[in-house]
């Protein structure tokens, strides 16, 4: 079975923001048929492809063949962490996993989940896993364990790090984003 998920980047002006907006999962007739269907949701979603690229060469492959390389997101510096163990596998997209990253993805996916998002106007505190809609994905989460084959949890694994890593390479507010806040807190807009 595979899984694919597009989650909405950090940003100022939509919010919710960091937020499952899209997915894929299934077990298609071809596995060329679920990475056509990864090419479309990257394309309509104009998002890069984060994915683990020890898990077989195909989906790579079918991005090859196809000259839609430019959809794949480069593969991941993790320069934002400097006690992760780096990989001295090179593929050029995607993302290296073993077991100490695996791990090290698990912590950041717990942390995602429990970010707090919101107040409702009664006081009740959201967090991130209150947006998640697929009861598949939220059924692997609550029975999680190492040794399971959990797709969705997997794929939500690489998300993760592909967030860190356009948070470290882009920063979550520069400064012009700054003054776009400033700007839109003149009277002209309140």
């Amino acid at each position: 079975m595979g899984a694919a998920y597009v989650i909405k980047n950090i940003n100022n002006f939509s919010r919710p923001d960091d937020m499952i907006v899209a997915s894929f999962v299934g077990r298609p007739a071809s596995m060329d048929l679920f990475h056509k269907h990864i090419r479309q949701l990257s394309e309509y979603y104009n998002a890069k492809i984060g994915y683990e690229n020890n898990a077989g060469q195909g989906l790579l492959s079918y991005f090859k063949n196809n000259k839609k390389l430019h959809l794949l997101a480069p593969e991941f510096e993790l320069g934002y962490n400097e006690n992760i163990p780096k990989s001295s596998v090179k593929r050029g997209f995607g993302m290296h996993i073993d077991g100490a990253r695996k791990k090290l993805g698990i912590s950041y996916l717990a942390d995602w989940l429990v970010k707090q998002w919101m107040t409702t106007e009664d006081g009740e505190i959201l967090y991130n896993y209150h947006k998640i809609n697929d009861v598949g994905l939220l059924d692997e989460l609550i029975k999680y364990q190492d040794d399971r084959n959990v797709d969705r949890v997997s794929a939500l694994i690489i998300a993760m790090f592909h967030l860190k890593e356009i948070e470290y390479k882009i920063g979550i507010i520069s400064d012009r984003d700054k003054n776009v806040d400033t700007y839109f807190s003149m009277p002209l807009f309140q």
